[in-house]
């Protein structure tokens, strides 16, 4: 999905981010991380000249069971999101929402949602497992697995007024400095490790937010400064820095 964007390739250095954080996650030191009483989070980042932008809100919806939700943007802040039927190419089945979702339940089953509006008199919903597929149930997971990969390259699309109860991640100048950055998403047990940080690389785990899962969010910076899309029905490549959000396939 692209806030208005597939990999192409990633720079040596990233890759070595990437190991390090993995080399963490299953087994590195652990550090201390917040505990939050809220089923409502929305989380910032204050950019190198002090500049506040919006990252995400997360929302645990359950009554009896956890039910996480994770929105991107704030349509009143005139941005939307395009869900792409396929990944990387601008198709006339892609579907533009004001306020797309993504949805991971209790049960494993994980969606792209978008919601019933003014202009779409039912939800629609995409499983990108396909029908009926589910990942693993939130009791079930036993260590962090990834869910959402953020790609930020235009900030100006990170809007959203400053709620009641907000998150302000750390300041990070050599990681918020206006160049694109990555955010990936892990849910992971209680007992989980947690991610150090150090200049460019910056870890969020909260706490107490879901009963059966703690989240943690880790930001480092990214070499890719947007991507090509195909249109669909020439082939042409267009040139996109629209935020990408991607759901990450879970390996068997």
């Amino acid at each position: 999905m692209q806030l208005t964007s597939r990999k192409s390739k990633i720079l040596d250095h990233e890759l070595a981010v990437r190991r390090n954080v993995a080399y963490q996650l299953m087994g590195g030191k652990l550090t201390s991380h917040m505990k939050r009483q809220k089923n409502n989070i929305s989380i910032y980042f204050t950019d190198s000249k002090g500049g506040e932008y919006f990252l995400l809100q997360l929302l645990n919806i359950g009554t009896k069971t956890d039910e996480l939700k994770f929105i991107f943007n704030d349509p009143a802040t005139n941005t939307n999101g395009t869900y792409n039927e396929t990944t990387g190419v601008l198709g006339d089945n892609d579907l533009i929402h004001p306020r797309p979702e993504i949805s991971y339940h209790y049960d494993g089953t994980m969606l792209w949602k978008m919601p019933a509006n003014k202009s779409q008199s039912r939800a629609i919903h995409k499983n990108p497992l396909g029908a009926g597929r589910k990942r693993t149930p939130l009791p079930q997971i036993t260590t962090w697995e990834p869910i959402i990969r953020y790609r930020v390259y235009d900030y100006s699309l990170c809007k959203k007024d400053r709620s009641t109860s907000p998150v302000v991640l750390p300041s990070k100048p050599k990681l918020f400095d206006g160049t694109p950055f990555e955010c990936q998403i892990y849910l992971g047990s209680k007992d989980s490790p947690s991610v150090t940080n150090d200049e460019v690389t910056l870890s969020l785990r909260v706490s107490d937010f879901a009963e059966s899962v703690d989240l943690l969010f880790v930001m480092w910076k990214s070499q890719l400064k947007g991507q090509f899309l195909k249109l669909g029905n020439s082939g042409e490549q267009v040139w996109s820095t629209n935020n990408l959000i991607e759901i990450i396939e879970l390996v068997q």
